[in-house]
């Protein structure tokens, strides 16, 4: 029983040292740390967001460009996107 609650608590300590860092890394724009952060968003968030944006209810859409064209060649590409509501000024 004091194996498991060292094992535990050693979890936990790592885990709040862990957030600890990404959150001082991202507050004071470490490189590193955001890369790691880009990385993620390119490998696992823009994918998963892309399967379900634009299908009925979805809050996000897609939008597919062509991104920029090299001569013969043209990268293309797809992003979500999301609608952001603009103030009325019409009194």
């Amino acid at each position: 029983m004091r194996k498991l609650c060292s094992a535990l608590g050693a979890m936990v300590l790592g885990s709040i040292v862990l957030f600890g860092t990404f959150l001082m890394g991202m507050r004071t724009k470490h490189p590193a740390v955001q890369d790691r952060v880009r990385q993620f968003n390119k490998r696992v968030g823009n994918p998963r967001m892309l399967r379900t944006a634009g299908q009925p209810g979805a809050w996000a859409s897609i939008v597919r460009h062509t991104g920029r064209t090299s001569h013969t060649r043209a990268l293309r590409a797809s992003a979500s996107a999301t609608a952001a509501g603009v103030a009325s000024t019409a009194g």
